[in-house]
This record gives C-alpha cells, sequence and structure tokens, in this order.
C-alpha cells in the first residue's frame, strides 16, 4: 500500500534526523524494495541519492537524500544532510515530508 510505505519512509527518515545517520531511511528504503540511483553530477553536494517504487494503482513513492556543505568564505560550517519523501498519483504530489540533520564538528 503506496501510504503504508510512505509513513514507514516518514518514520524512518525522522529516526535517520535523530540519529545522524542515514542508514534508516535508507535501510527503509531498501526493506520497501525501492530502487536507486546516485547522481554524481553536482558537484556542490557530497552525496545525492534517489529511491523511487511504482505501484500498480498509479502511484509513484519518491525518497530523495543528499548532503552539502554549508560552508561560505572564512565561515566554516558542517555539511547539512537532507530527505524529503514525496507520493505522486497523476503527476501530482499528494503527499510529502522533509526533514534534515547537520553534521557535527
Amino acid at each position: 500500500m503506496p501510504l503504508n510505505d510512505f509513513d514507514t519512509l516518514k518514520i524512518a527518515i525522522d529516526a535517520a534526523c535523530s540519529q545522524e545517520s542515514y542508514l534508516p531511511a535508507e535501510s527503509a528504503a531498501s526493506s520497501l524494495g525501492m530502487g536507486f540511483y546516485d547522481d554524481n553530477s553536482k558537484i556542490t553536494r557530497t552525496y545525492d541519492r534517489y529511491y523511487s517504487k511504482s505501484y500498480d494503482d498509479g502511484h509513484l513513492l519518491t525518497l530523495h537524500i543528499w548532503s552539502y556543505d554549508t560552508s561560505k568564505t572564512f565561515d566554516i560550517r558542517p555539511d547539512i544532510n537532507k530527505f524529503e519523501i514525496r507520493l505522486i498519483q497523476n503527476e501530482a504530489t499528494v503527499a510529502s515530508h522533509t526533514n534534515a540533520f547537520h553534521d557535527k564538528f
């Protein structure tokens, strides 16, 4: 069920942010049978992974995990790690959830 899977991912990305680790979100996506690909085309991101799963009823569930450096010249800052899930039907987002955490120095 797409909505149940969405709720599973929502719990997992919130746990990932609490634990400051990608692992809970990636494990949940894998257990749901979501395929993934890494996007290494953006040199400003240190990590960029997309997961997706299509359902027979036309829903599409996506998870995007990415990380990037928030530093500026003469101002060293930690990387930020972001998570976004979307449940899509007929090209419209019917549910979404985001969360993030900063790396520790």
